[in-house]
């Protein structure tokens, strides 16, 4: 495992050096070292872009039986990076006390490294799968995938067809008091962004007792702002308190519940009890002096199933006294894949074989993934589970889209090793290669 470690390694260290920052994107460097770590391996590819330098990768190898389909989903765009906030170079991809250190290390560019390197690894070893195994790493998932996989799902439609899927998410290990807990992301809430339009009277600014549109937004900011919307007991979060707390929890005792176990698990559950609505911009436009109309853009998470009416009545409630208009774009995500499946399974095997007497779990996404995109063109079982034990949950939380970004070895051996039994084990979907 240690040589495949320091492949892994190398791998990650050169694909954080392919800076590939969206906006505005220009994965294809990023895709051109992955491509050229397969094409060593032997292993075949497509590349798809979908604009200049917004390239996708996509292997397909394809089994010998009749087995399940599976797809290892990561991607290859990350978030920006001021070098002026971290401990080293963000597009440096150092190796320093035990972990390699960049932006996407976590995000995703270790999970892509890991991937690669497991089934690399496999076909190395003259392993050979009953069913397809799918190799993607995608452009612009930061940014919604409009270059990414949503449309290779548009475009091509069959290149990411898989029974199952493994993307990121979760994968979170927690220590709570004697039990060790794994927690799947087997759902996401519905992510969506809002404009709230204020209209005002055109007037002079030195008339205060004239109606102010800007004044009148900063008190529906004041009002709704960061305002948990609803009380929902998710399934999802019923079976983590269910296991860890006894059952008959109702939606409101959650956060203190999770609280009294741990603070983190409180961090984890609160945003899944009800909507969430974040002011995240404000424009005004003027007229004869005196700010006429004020548009405030919010992101809006909601819980799947839920209606985006509720934040409607949050609105209505705050009382604007002038006039407004809501305009929604379109939402995503909100979707979830079930439990009893052979690749839980699998995973549910790996967790307990590297902790003894540890329970895995299932999670509602807070954000969103891709996995979503699957789940609604395909029925993809789409799970999000990137495995860490030394990197805490608060650390990865700090340092994804924070400074100082990095993956302990560790960390990527564990990934390795996941990706290489999972492979080996759904649904007895590995041989012998014949001949």
């Amino acid at each position: 495992m240690n040589e495949l470690v320091t492949e892994a390694q190398n791998l990650l260290s050169q694909l954080i050096r392919a800076r590939s920052c969206n906006p505005p994107g220009d994965e294809a460097a990023a895709v051109a070292v992955l491509g050229a770590y397969l094409r060593r391996s032997g292993i075949d590819f497509t590349v798809y872009e979908a604009e200049p330098g917004r390239a996708n990768l996509v292997s397909r190898i394809h089994g010998v039986g009749d087995g399940p389909s599976l797809l290892l989903l990561s991607h290859m765009d990350t978030v920006d990076a001021d070098p002026a906030e971290w401990s080293s170079d963000p597009w440096g991809g150092m190796v320093r006390d035990g972990s390699v250190w960049g932006r996407g290390a976590l995000d995703l560019k270790g999970q892509a490294a890991a991937q690669a390197v497991a089934v690399a690894s496999l076909l190395r070893s003259g392993v050979a799968f009953r069913g397809d195994v799918v190799l993607a790493a995608t452009a612009d998932e930061e940014l919604g995938s409009r270059c990414g996989t949503r449309w290779l799902l548009d475009r091509h439609p069959e290149a990411l067809r898989t029974d199952y899927a493994l993307t990121h998410g979760a994968g979170d290990r927690m220590v709570l008091d004697d039990r060790v807990v794994y927690f799947c992301a087997t759902a996401e809430r519905v992510t969506a962004e809002l404009t709230v339009t204020i209209t005002a009277p055109a007037g002079l600014t030195m008339l205060a007792e004239l109606p102010n549109a800007i004044a009148e937004a900063g008190r529906l900011v004041s009002k709704v702002a960061g305002q948990h919307v609803g009380d929902t007991l998710l399934e999802e979060v019923a079976v983590v308190m269910d296991a860890l707390a006894g059952p008959g929890r109702s939606p409101g005792e959650v956060a203190a519940t999770a609280g009294s176990i741990h603070p983190a698990l409180r961090t984890l559950l609160t945003p899944l009890t009800g909507a969430t609505l974040v002011p995240a911009k404000i424009v005004s436009t003027s007229l004869a002096g005196r700010p006429s109309v004020c548009e405030i853009h919010f992101d809006c998470w909601l819980l799947p199933g839920r209606d985006r009416k509720e934040i409607e009545a949050v609105l209505d409630a705050a009382a604007v006294e002038l006039p407004y208009q809501v305009a929604w774009r379109p939402i995503r995500g909100g979707s979830r894949s079930p439990t009893s499946t052979p690749l839980w399974g699998a995973i549910e095997s790996f967790v307990r074989h590297v902790d003894g007497g540890s329970l895995l779990l299932p999670l509602c996404d807070a954000g969103f993934t891709d996995s979503h995109w699957l789940r609604e063109r395909y029925g993809t079982v789409a799970y999000g589970f990137f495995p860490m034990r030394e990197m805490t949950t608060s650390e990865a939380a700090r340092t994804v889209h924070g400074p100082d970004e990095r993956m302990p070895l560790s960390d990527l051996a564990l990934q390795i090793d996941f990706y290489r039994q999972v492979i080996t084990s759904i649904g007895n979907s590995a041989c012998d290669r014949q001949g």
